[in-house]
């Protein structure tokens, strides 16, 4: 006599579990991967031109592009470093101050965080404030000036505030890529602003300026 296969109850079965969101700590700290597959011959060939195209299209980008900072990225209305320009143009200290320790001091009186103020080449530290980038979120904002009478304006923000913003404002991808390098500095140009990002521990600082030569002295400090 056949006998009868269980009834295929799948409703009793555990779902599959939702997988963890991406935090921009996961972003920051590190890069995808893509998986390989075995080629055949004649897809080997063809890989070895692909290959050869890119490398044709790399040499000329590098003969055009002298300098990272010469670089423009296509912004949208949500990007956060186009929202860091935007607030730079109009920022005023709430506190002016050529202390470093003052500076540190009125951040972590106003907000809780204590950050350690960057040390930039050539520059002077001359007030302290919060920058609004949009109604809920502000971050702390350092002014610098430079010796040859430009201005820098620093901001610093972390993982978590990167989190808290994710539908109001972003950080673009190739941004959270140069950070995530071994060298974590990332520098760009966007329209007539100079911007150079780079990433201490959990913390990520902006400076942005209009002055070309103080954003160079800005990248040649920070990756030292």
């Amino acid at each position: 006599m056949p006998t009868l296969s269980p009834p295929d109850d799948r409703s009793e079965l555990p779902a599959d579990p939702e997988p963890p969101p991406i935090t921009a700590a996961d972003r920051l700290q590190t890069r995808p991967e893509r998986p390989g597959l075995p080629l055949t011959p004649a897809a080997s060939r063809r890989g070895y031109w692909r290959v050869m195209r890119v490398v044709g299209v790399l040499a000329l980008l590098s003969v055009l592009v002298v300098w990272g900072l010469r670089d423009t990225s296509v912004l949208v209305d949500d990007d956060l470093l186009d929202r860091l320009v935007v607030v730079a143009d109009g920022f005023q200290p709430d506190l002016l101050t050529v202390d470093d320790e003052q500076v540190a001091g009125y951040i972590e009186d106003a907000s809780g965080w204590i950050i350690d103020v960057p040390q930039l080449p050539s520059l002077q530290v001359v007030g302290v404030g919060f920058a609004d980038l949009t109604q809920q979120a502000s971050v702390p904002a350092i002014r610098y000036d430079g010796a040859d009478g430009s201005t820098a304006v620093v901001y610093a923000y972390d993982y978590v505030f990167l989190d808290s913003i994710a539908g109001g404002l972003r950080l673009a991808d190739a941004v959270y890529a140069r950070l995530a390098d071994d060298a974590p500095v990332d520098t760009r140009r966007l329209g007539d602003a100079y911007l150079v990002s780079w990433r201490r521990r959990a913390v990520v600082f902006t400076a942005v300026t209009t002055s070309e030569t103080l954003a160079e002295v800005i990248a040649d400090g920070v990756r030292l």
